[in-house]
């Protein structure tokens, strides 16, 4: 496990969850092949999660080993703006666990209720009176911005922007 170098970059491959994540390492495919991989998340809220990748491919390209899974989608925090993630390698033979990987920042943007929303993009739900502050809060943590809040009857249309960062 010495001298195990992990570079990850996240491939956009449309919407959540058509993730993939991709890293180098030093050490040969076959052997870089036979590491279990995790994916640590540290999203911005404070929450951190630990997500085991399945499906490791590792071959060479350009004489460097490189490795690539699908991300699960309980890694799609990764992705989001401002989050912070880092992935660690376990020889599966000794259980020795690397270092942690050189932090990378997810850039897609906002996840809400399942669904990837690119910087500046809005989206509206309409919402009864006892659900309005719940669901904004759901929308904050999501690193929406409030547009309007409009009453109409006993419903309230709420519309929100991606902006990627929590609001204070």
């Amino acid at each position: 496990m010495r001298g195990t170098v992990l570079i990850l970059s996240l491939i956009s491959l449309g919407a959540v969850p058509s993730q993939q994540v991709t890293w180098s390492s030093v050490a040969p495919a076959t052997q870089a092949q036979g590491y279990a991989y995790k994916l640590y998340i540290f999203e911005e809220s404070g929450k951190k999660s630990i997500v085991t990748l399945v499906n490791t491919l590792c071959g060479v390209n350009n004489g460097t080993t490189q490795c690539s899974a699908a991300l699960p989608t309980s890694a799609n925090p990764a992705i989001v703006n401002g989050n912070q993630s880092q992935l660690t390698a376990t020889d599966t033979g000794t259980n020795l666990e690397s270092s942690p990987s050189l932090s990378f920042t997810g850039n897609q943007g906002c996840i809400f209720r399942d669904n990837l929303y690119v910087l500046n993009a809005t989206t509206t739900v309409t919402s009864n009176r006892g659900q309005v502050n719940s669901v904004l809060t759901e929308f904050k943590n999501a690193k929406f911005q409030l547009v309007s809040n409009v009453q109409k009857g006993n419903a309230f249309v709420i519309t929100e922007r991606c902006v990627g960062y929590i609001v204070q």
